[in-house]
């Protein structure tokens, strides 16, 4: 009876009621109603003041007095988006209120009795709630009461990737649909959406394995460009990844060596110490007493490899299908180009020892460290190294106060270490997040282990000296040269490649750069990236490879940086080895005594620049 005039005045305020209703119907995918949000917002203006609609107040209907009474006597009820609905209802209360004030309730109601039942009886929704239901009944049967055959893994394997990538493109669809962009309830929706799609993508990672746990740990590492629910959302794909079967890495073992596991230690741990997107470390000891690790390739994976990048190539055309913005094709070309050397633990092999003699003229063994090969336990699909005692994750500040190691010269040896690599020897570690940079104390006070050599970038003398003058020239604000020199490397939108390099906004009264920044400044950078991810994404496919993998492992070093509380300015540290690049390369091209002074006096000169720029940077 008391919905009955609810319903009349609904037909006699029909036109206004059905515009309130397609509003409603478009924002009716998010659990919570909004209404009175929107409402609220339509009528803010004008209901601020207690003016009625017309000069005559009219009657109110007794049946709807009731309503309202029963709905502020049980407040609870509505979420905390409706307050400025339950001040109307109020105001009704006391003052018996005006017609405008019953119009707001009455589409909420109208909106509870018909339009939400409606959607969840439409047949569409009927139907996609089924075919989703019935997938996810057939992947969980498949996959834990069976052992499928690996062409059925395949398929199922698939079969998920769309499964997640339709219901993450119908969420977003369907959850903004028809919201302003700026308005709080869009900002509201998104968050949620975000959130729930990151979650989406990380169980799709964790499950599919392999190159989408790889695909997950990049994304993850564009913390200034990507939404934080989903660089966030994605960071446990950094440090945990599904573990392989102990029978099939035995399996794996004697296809590899001929040989059972104990033919070549004496103990092996089975359950393994880390596992990671393509391997997992077991702790074992050598017959002759030697404790190792065994960094052994998940079984199956080479196979899958090939077929895995093909899919998530479709998925990403898909996505950018129906999301014009989207622009991610070069993820996948990265994927292609590099996989087979991350494949083969003997290149793996090879690069640690290369690395080793690159760094040791400049570091000592006490300072940096890279665990030494055992060739004879070593295979395309098998690595065996030096076991790491007493070490810990270089983001672990407790571990450093423990041991009393002053994170500050933490901090200036891995940008030494690394500006080394990228801008003097050329030869690039392309994959330092803090789960492959280690740190334990030595006679000298601390010392790095760099491990995971899978990824390595060769830079020739163009490359380097280029990333060098704009690294310098970024830093010193040299508009002329950063934008001669991005031409160079073909970018043409050199502002917004600075801010990519830098992670700072572009700024050409910003000399020397602070490498800490305030919380305000690092919200608007990660908002202008989210603005302008369309214009990224297309600067990002166009750039050279080589130049695209130093961005991975610049955003990588810096997450390190920001972990450790940014105690160094490390865009000064990375100055320093990009600008001695620089005036060497001078040098030996007309090597000559007076050049020579030439350039003692240059870089003397640039030495006092930098100190003065330390003194005043904070």
């Amino acid at each position: 009876m008391e919905f009955t005039s609810v319903k009349e005045f609904c037909k006699i305020k029909k036109k206004k009621v059905m515009f309130t209703t397609k509003r409603l119907l478009k924002s009716a995918s998010q659990r919570h109603v909004g209404v009175s949000l929107l409402l609220g917002k339509q009528y803010s203006n004008n209901t601020t003041t207690n003016t009625p609609i017309s000069t005559q107040e009219p009657k109110v209907d007794p049946n709807l007095q009731s309503i309202l009474s029963k709905l502020i006597q049980n407040k609870n009820q509505f979420s905390q988006k409706h307050k400025e609905l339950l001040k109307e209802l109020d105001y009704f209360n006391q003052s018996n209120s005006t017609l405008k004030n019953t119009e707001i309730l009455l589409k909420d109601l109208f909106y509870y009795k018909y339009v939400k039942p409606y959607i969840m009886r439409h047949p569409i929704y009927f139907v996609l709630s089924m075919i989703i239901f019935l997938l996810t009944l057939l992947i969980t049967i498949i996959n834990y009461w069976f052992k499928p055959p690996p062409f059925v893994q395949s398929s199922i394997r698939v079969l998920r990737s769309f499964y997640i990538l339709a219901t993450i493109i119908l969420d977003y669809k369907w959850s903004l649909w028809n919201l302003e962009r700026d308005t709080e309830q869009f900002q509201t929706a998104q968050h949620l959406v975000h959130e729930r799609s990151a979650q989406r993508l990380l169980h799709l990672a964790m499950k599919n394995r392999g190159v989408f746990i790889k695909a997950a740990q990049f994304v993850a590492s564009l913390n200034h460009i990507l939404p934080l629910e989903y660089t966030e959302g994605l960071a446990p794909t950094l440090d945990q990844a599904t573990k392989s079967e102990y029978a099939l890495i035995e399996q794996l073992f004697l296809d590899e060596l001929q040989k059972p596991i104990s033919s070549y230690f004496s103990s092996f741990d089975k359950v393994p110490i880390a596992a990671a997107s393509l391997a997992q470390v077991h702790r074992a000891t050598l017959h002759n007493g030697q404790k190792v690790a065994v960094k052994i390739q998940h079984p199956g994976l080479q196979e899958q490899c090939k077929g895995d990048t093909h899919v998530l190539q479709q998925l990403i055309s898909t996505a950018e299908f129906f999301f014009k913005d989207l622009r991610l094709q070069w993820l996948v070309d990265e994927f292609k180009l590099n996989l087979p050397f991350e494949l083969d633990f003997l290149n793996e092999a090879r690069n640690s020892e290369r690395l080793t003699e690159v760094l040791r003229p400049h570091f000592s063994e006490d300072q940096v460290y890279i665990p030494k090969i055992h060739w004879d336990v070593t295979t395309k699909r098998i690595i065996t190294m030096e076991f790491i005692d007493n070490a810990f994750k270089i983001n672990d500040l407790e571990q450093m106060k423990k041991h009393k190691i002053p994170v500050e010269k933490v901090c200036t040896l891995i940008s030494q270490v690394f500006a080394q690599q990228i801008f003097l020897n050329g030869f690039v570690h392309c994959d330092p997040h803090h789960g492959n940079i280690l740190c334990r104390p030595s006679k000298s006070g601390f010392q790095i282990v760099i491990l995971d050599h899978g990824l390595y970038q060769s830079l020739d003398n163009f490359i380097k000296l280029e990333y060098s003058k704009l690294w310098s020239s970024i830093v010193f604000r040299d508009e002329q040269m950063i934008k001669k020199v991005a031409n160079k490397l073909g970018i043409m939108q050199y502002e917004l490649f600075s801010m990519l390099l830098t992670s700072r906004n572009y700024d050409l009264n910003d000399v020397g750069m602070n490498s800490k920044m305030s919380k305000e400044d690092y919200e608007k950078l990660r908002q202008y990236g989210q603005d302008n991810f369309a214009a990224i994404t297309q600067v990002l496919g166009q750039v050279n490879r080589k130049i695209l993998l130093l961005l991975k492992a610049n955003d990588l070093l810096r997450s390190i940086q920001m972990a450790l509380g940014i105690p160094v300015n490390y865009f000064i540290e990375f100055t320093k080895y990009a600008t001695k690049n620089w005036y060497l390369n001078d040098l030996m091209e007309k090597p000559s005594l007076w050049n020579y002074c030439k350039y003692s006096i240059k870089w003397n000169w640039f030495l006092i620049k930098i100190w003065i720029m330390q003194f005043f940077i904070k």
